[in-house]
């Protein structure tokens, strides 16, 4: 029996739509009501989900169709955790997340939940598409402006991938070869700049942005928290000022955009003088979105419901065009956008995501970060001095990985004798003949720092010139930290990587050194999308001696983490090293810490400790590992001709991973 149709769920909270594909044509929907009496009695809106279910398997049937003869499953996907864009599978692992509402309760929970049901009962697959759950922001975007609030991903992910899908097939190219100005023109309005397929910034349509048909959008701080405490108003009645009764509302009665047109045309100044303002405000923010794109931007879309008026687009358009061509895709359909996100996997265009791969905390092996690297590279690589074999070799195997590309600085005639040497095609890399080794060091940063590569590589040269040329105050790349060495480590029989700072830099750091070491160490684990690393604090034992200066020194780093003055991980110490990887041996010691025997970084005390403790991991344990150093705006790569032609790759890898998650 032949497989061809596509049944697709969209759940909302009195409501659940259905549709059913056939190739690429929606043949039959439908919006199934239900009504309160009905919900009221589930406790949990994971409990509707047989009801909801089996009222989808009824009008399936009486429509006529067969669940045997569906292909697939696809369904709006739930608050899950944090997870990157996609199409994705539904797992046990999903299932229960959706169950318990990892994230909160929301009726769209319900799609994944239901997909599997009905899937599993005929041998299918059921599947997910970029739930409100997607989260690809790139750091600096998290930063509100105190510490208390964080600027969160919240999107309309679905719908905005969608149309970068279709504005991407309109220019005839890849959606990750583009950068995009996204702009959501609904009942709020989203902007987003899509960096190479990624939302890596948004503003929240129910808080920051445009003023939209019912929403106030950013506002004066400093005005609407004396409204806040003016006792005119409870709470409830702010919010809704501010997501309901804003906008257009607040202004002119009425958030219907063609109710407003009407009455411009009919000569109402005001109508005509608030409409303009939000196509202002819209423009502006799709301005300051361009910059988060380094004004490399190929196209700014407007999709949505408003998108439909010519006149409101026209007022945007005038404003933006300077900045890329406008692409009008208007209105919105999930339905579609559900449907075209699971063919772009069953065609082949797009990899599957397995939800569990994608959400756990921090990559575990190096097979992972040289798949993720190829994900999300490639970065071009800036190599000082490039006239050495082994290098080379490298650079070749991440270019055939696609991973990484390069710029060779160095002697021309040294690079191309070695690569006809080693039958080593090197045609495909830019060349850059510089004989001196100074002035080729400098070169190479130079690139970096002007945006050409994305970080650096030391090949036939000494590491101080190659450093030298980074700490450059005209071109070089410094940040006001200090450069440190992190050294990773895949260890047999451990669940996750361990990482040693600092082995190569700083030979005997004091505290505030210490605390740059660990922060910048804090930057690699994320890089790795380690959620919170653990630092363990390293000293010859692990109680406070103050005949030791270092025990006192993990104290008071310890003490600094809890205050706030160390963020993004867990610090820990004293420890020994023994306490610190392992459980059975901090349980044998008595230690009732939450990072003993599960620290992911050791902070050494000193160079030699480190440089002790990264050789003998190298020699003696003959541990896969990697290294690079960190610091500076850009990581920097920094293999010696001990490290094998595999340490060399991973080192790549990683920095690759970094200068991705930096947002080079």
């Amino acid at each position: 029996m032949e497989k061809e149709y596509v049944l697709v769920i969209n759940p909302g909270s009195t409501s659940t739509k259905v549709a059913v594909f056939k190739n690429q044509e929606n043949i039959l929907q439908q919006n199934l009501s239900h009504t309160p009496e009905v919900l009221e009695k589930f406790y949990k809106v994971a409990e509707q989900y047989q009801y909801r279910r089996d009222i989808i398997l009824d009008w399936f049937r009486t429509a006529g169709f067969e669940t045997t003869k569906l292909k697939a499953v696809v369904a709006r996907g739930g608050l899950l955790k944090p997870m990157p864009s996609g199409t994705y599978q539904v797992t046990d692992e999903m299932i229960k997340d959706l169950q318990i509402g990892v994230q909160g309760e929301h009726a769209s929970n319900l799609g994944g939940i239901i997909a599997k049901s009905i899937a599993d009962a005929v041998g299918i697959q059921a599947y997910i598409v970029d739930p409100v759950a997607v989260d690809e922001f790139d750091d600096i975007a998290r930063i509100s402006g105190i510490p208390e609030i964080k600027r969160r991903s919240l999107v309309h992910a679905l719908n905005i991938k969608a149309v970068a899908y279709r504005a991407a097939g309109q220019l005839n190219r890849g959606i990750k070869d583009l950068n995009l100005v996204m702009a959501h023109l609904g009942g709020g309005i989203s902007i987003v700049p899509l960096r190479k397929g990624k939302i890596v910034d948004a503003n929240n349509a129910n808080e920051m942005g445009p003023f939209s048909p019912e929403r106030t959008g950013g506002l004066p701080v400093g005005d609407l928290a004396e409204l806040c405490f003016s006792g005119k108003y409870t709470l409830t009645e702010v919010k809704k000022k501010l997501l309901g009764k804003g906008g257009l509302v607040a202004y002119l009665g009425s958030n219907d955009a063609r109710v407003i047109e009407e009455r411009i045309q009919q000569g109402d100044e005001q109508a005509k003088l608030v409409y303009e303002a939000m196509a202002y405000q819209v423009a502006k923010e799709i301005g300051a979105m361009a910059t988060v794109l380094e004004g490399k931007v190929d196209a700014v879309v407007l999709t949505g419901g408003i998108a439909y008026s010519k006149m409101f687009t026209a007022l945007v358009q005038e404003r933006v065009a300077f900045i890329a061509p406008v692409i009008l895709q208007p209105g919105e359909d999930e339905m579609i956008a559900l449907h075209e996100g699971l063919e772009r996997v069953l065609s082949g265009r797009e990899r599957v995501k397995i939800y569990e791969e994608e959400v756990k905390s921090g990559m575990k092996t190096f097979d992972e970060i040289l798949k993720m690297a190829k994900e999300r590279g490639p970065k071009t690589i800036a190599v000082a001095v490039a006239q050495d074999i082994e290098v080379l070799s490298a650079v070749n195997q991440a270019k055939k990985l696609g991973i990484a590309d390069a710029i060779l600085v160095g002697d021309a005639e040294k690079i191309k004798d070695i690569a006809a040497e080693e039958n080593m095609d090197i045609t495909q890399y830019e060349i850059i003949d510089i004989k001196d080794i100074q002035e080729a060091s400098r070169k190479a940063v130079s690139l970096v720092s002007s945006g050409k590569a994305h970080l650096v590589m030391k090949g036939l040269v000494d590491t101080s010139i190659v450093l030298k040329a980074v700490l450059d105050p005209e071109i070089g790349l410094r940040t006001g930290s200090i450069l440190s060495h992190a050294a990773l480590f895949e260890v047999p029989g451990y669940d996750r990587f361990i990482m040693i700072t600092d082995a190569a830099m700083n030979i005997a750091p004091d505290i505030q050194g210490k605390k740059k070491i660990i922060e910048n160490a804090v930057q690699v684990a994320h890089a790795l999308d380690m959620d919170l690393p653990k630092v363990a604090v390293i000293c010859a034992k692990e109680k406070v001696d103050p005949k030791m200066p270092p025990t006192v020194d993990a104290q008071t780093l310890e003490e600094m983490n809890k205050k706030g003055e160390i963020k993004g991980c867990m610090v820990g110490g004293p420890f020994g090293l023994d306490n610190a990887v392992s459980e059975e041996a901090a349980e044998h010691k008595g230690i009732q810490h939450p990072i003993a025997g599960k620290a992911d970084i050791l902070l050494v005390p000193d160079i030699e400790a480190g440089n002790i403790l990264y050789k003998s991991m190298v020699f003696f344990g003959r541990t896969k590992n990697a290294g690079v150093i960190v610091g500076a705006k850009a990581p920097i790569v920094l293999t010696s001709r001990a490290d094998s032609d595999e340490s060399k790759l991973n080192s790549i890898a990683l920095a690759v991973l970094m200068a991705s998650k930096a947002g080079l």
